[in-house]
């Protein structure tokens, strides 16, 4: 079964370098070839390149021919610098109509970092007219982006703006347990504003710094307006796929200071002979509360993501499991019911479709369990808590051509819970515009 590419929605800064973009390319093979591939695929992922492209050639020697397996060895070559005969790969690769429109970017992509910038234009032009993908169309008009700007060297700097507008039938906010909910409807506006600047080269381990702001502000409610400022570094390790990161952040509630937060984060991504890698995300997070009428919501929280992702034909479709265990107290806002180092395992899957070249429709959702160890003021006895939440998503998003991206989105909630306090459920729905500098 021939597994297609991925990684098409990752920035132009990682390339077709990354270890997501190498594409397994075993239709069609013998028997022999097809273990020359994986072979090569997972020294690949390993980091022996040199090694890989032996496995390849192999491959091409006992007969495999097909464009994956082409797409492999450019891919290769790339990561050794060795741009003509990676640009020679990917053209083979273009003579496939399916895979003419990736293979068109990488040879832009290609040409770019040889200084050949109208023949960049050139080949990324004709990529968004081919192209089915609305992620490959954004990846080339990214790649306009720098080559209007003139800028040859890596893209050091990043930016994103959103502004979105929205309705929320349910108004609550929610912190590892505790519930303050109002019961009531309203109108929202949201903004997010992110600026990265990138230390390094493609082909090295690089360094990113992020500074990100995030608000919304809602009409009549305003009790529940929020907004969060982040910043923080990113390190990539010995290998692209795994990074370190240490993050701060504040996060203020109707503009007054409610939390502070220091996280560090690890990822990793496991080569997995050429299908999609398992990804494992780790956080720890410290929270000292502002607020003093919050005092009992500091402490610390454990989370651990594991992630796989498939590409399809026309899409892709991704299932994580997540897990979170913190020691921290929680209760309601009333104060009369208290919450005690809660649980909290789910379960999601996430499924993206392209409708266009310039439309996308995303699903998703997502089940979580959570058991809390509760002693109940009221009664005196203890009593454990357990709750069950249902949450799922829809989204279209839409490339224009001003290479502004509109995105409209529905999101459902329900929480169910053997205490009443703790039940509610919401209806949210929004639209934005965003673009990615």
């Amino acid at each position: 079964m021939l597994l297609n590419c991925r990684g098409l929605h990752h920035s132009v800064a990682i390339l077709v370098a990354a270890a997501s973009l190498l594409c397994s390319s075993i239709l069609h093979a013998s028997e022999q070839s097809e273990y020359s591939i994986r072979q090569g695929v997972a020294a690949y992922e390993a980091g022996e390149y040199q090694k890989a492209l032996e496995y390849f050639a192999e491959a091409v020697r006992l007969g495999a021919s097909q464009a994956a397996l082409y797409y492999d060895i450019g891919v290769t070559h790339y990561k050794l610098k060795q741009y003509d005969q990676a640009d020679e790969a990917f053209r083979i690769v273009a003579q496939s109509p399916k895979w003419e429109p990736l293979a068109l970017y990488n040879r832009a992509l290609i040409a770019y970092r040889q200084n050949q910038l109208e023949l960049a234009n050139e080949y990324a032009t004709k990529s968004i007219s081919l192209s089915k993908s609305p992620g490959l169309v954004a990846q080339n008009y990214r790649l306009l982006d720098r080559l209007e700007k003139g800028n040859q060297g890596y893209p050091s700097w990043s930016k994103l703006v959103y502004l979105g507008l929205g309705y929320n039938d349910n108004v609550l906010f929610t912190e590892a347990g505790a519930s303050s909910i109002s019961g009531e409807g309203d109108t929202f506006v949201d903004f997010v504003g992110r600026l990265r600047r990138t230390f390094g080269s493609p082909d090295s381990k690089k360094l990113k710094f992020l500074v990100q702001a995030n608000l919304r502000d809602y009409r009549n409610l305003n009790e529940y307006d929020q907004m969060g400022l982040r910043s923080g570094l990113e390190k990539e390790l010995g290998h692209p796929n795994s990074a370190v990161g240490a993050y701060l952040e504040q996060v203020l509630l109707d503009g007054k200071g409610y939390e502070f937060i220091t996280s560090l984060e690890y990822r990793q991504k496991f080569a997995s002979n050429g299908k999609s890698p398992l990804e494992l995300k780790y956080s720890f997070n410290n929270y000292s509360m502002l607020d003093s009428n919050y005092a009992f919501l500091g402490g610390v929280l454990h989370r651990i993501r594991l992630e796989k992702e498939r590409k399809l034909e026309a899409g892709s479709f991704e299932a994580y499991f997540q897990g979170e265990y913190n020691d921290r107290e929680d209760q309601t806002v009333s104060g009369d019911f208290y919450s005690y180092s809660p649980v909290h395992l789910g379960f999601g899957a996430i499924y993206k479709k392209n409708l266009s070249s310039r439309r996308l429709v995303s699903g998703s959702v997502f089940l979580q369990g959570s058991r809390f160890q509760d002693p109940d003021v009221r009664s005196g006895l203890a009593k454990t808590r357990e709750d069950g939440l249902l949450e799922f998503r829809l989204d279209i998003i839409h490339v224009s051509s001003t290479r502004w991206v509109y995105r409209a989105s529905y999101m459902g909630t329900v929480n169910s819970s053997n205490y009443s306090e703790f039940s509610y459920d919401q209806n949210v729905v929004s639209v934005g515009i965003f673009k990615s500098f």
